[in-house]
């Protein structure tokens, strides 16, 4: 099995960088590796509140397209 994070590690990392403290300090402060500490900050500001914008939705065309043959 791979070594995993827990969510409460996770959530103090969060809290810990929203407070202003650096990732060496972070990973000193829960041990853990400095590189975990970026890589789950990456992740948690990786994943949108909300869906980002993207292509607009097609109008409805009000007549069908007629191909004459």
């Amino acid at each position: 099995m791979a070594n995993r994070i827990k969510m409460a590690k996770v959530s103090a990392i969060i809290e810990l960088h929203r407070q202003g403290w650096s990732n060496r300090a972070i990973a000193a402060e829960l041990d853990v590796h400095r590189d975990t500490v970026a890589r789950c900050l990456k992740s948690a500001n990786s994943i949108p509140a909300k869906a980002p914008p993207g292509r607009r939705r097609l109008e409805v065309i009000a007549s069908p397209i007629v191909i004459a043959s």
